[in-house]
Parts: C-alpha cells; sequence; structure tokens
C-alpha cells in the first residue's frame, strides 16, 4: 500500500505526514460529498444543541431554567402528564414549567435547547427519550 505526502497546519507551521491510500481515498470521498452538497449538515442549518447554557432546576418552588448565554435560546420542556411548554428566552431569562418535580405525574420529564430560530432533530416526543436524554440531538432552522 502506498502513503501519500499530506499537509498539516500545527502552532503556526506547516507538517508532512504520510497518509494511507485508504485515508486518501476517504478524504478525496468526503471532499466531493462536501462539493457537490451530498452532505445534508450545511444545508439543513444545522446546529449544536445548547443545553450547556440552560440548567433546570427547582426555581420559585417549581422545575424551571434560566438562560445562561448572552445570545436567545429556544427552550422545550415535556413532562408526563403536563404536556409541551416552549419558550424562547432571551439573555437571563426564566423560563417556569408549572411542574412542581414532587408530583408523581411530573416525575419523568425532558427538555431540549437550541439557539434560537431552531428546533430539535429529532423533535421532543416520548418516541425520541432515548435520543433527547442523551443528549444526542441536533438542531435545524425552523
Amino acid at each position: 500500500m502506498q502513503d501519500y505526502p499530506a499537509q498539516q497546519y500545527v502552532s503556526g507551521q506547516w507538517f508532512r505526514k504520510k497518509v494511507s491510500a485508504d485515508e486518501m481515498i476517504a478524504i478525496m470521498v468526503l471532499k466531493k460529498a462536501l462539493y457537490y452538497g451530498l452532505c445534508p449538515g450545511p444545508k439543513l442549518g444545522l446546529k449544536p444543541h445548547m443545553e450547556y447554557c440552560t440548567q433546570f432546576d427547582h426555581l420559585n418552588g417549581e422545575i424551571g431554567t434560566r438562560n445562561a448565554r448572552d445570545e436567545p435560546v429556544f427552550v422545550r420542556f415535556l413532562a408526563t402528564g403536563k404536556g409541551l411548554i416552549e419558550g424562547q428566552l432571551a439573555s437571563g431569562e426564566v423560563l417556569l414549567t408549572g411542574c412542581n418535580g414532587g408530583q408523581s405525574e411530573y416525575k419523568h420529564w425532558m427538555f431540549v435547547t437550541c439557539p434560537a430560530g431552531h428546533v430539535s432533530a429529532p423533535s421532543l416526543a416520548e418516541e425520541n427519550r432515548e435520543t433527547v436524554v442523551s443528549s444526542r440531538y441536533s438542531c435545524v432552522s425552523r
């Protein structure tokens, strides 16, 4: 198997490293996919979720969250027996859910947080619980 030279830019300097034929093929296929628009990310406006910007806790006796970012976020909250609660939060704004967390019907809840103008993919629904709770979702343009 032949190795091909490749350049890598590290700390202000270019370095050459050897790339195997398989790696070179993978790089060429990815470049073509990006060039011809075969990768959906840029076209769909995919963005990473922003869960780290909101932390749900007990606020004023109920489950709620505050936007800790300098930019607006869109939050969706779903509790068993409560239904969907959503809102766009400006920086520092609070979303209260009306769930006190102690009532048995509100013990199973989940949420998604995306940049303003985006929603989660997959959507916030009971059938997507495993994906949402493990934070394996992205955000797409509405």
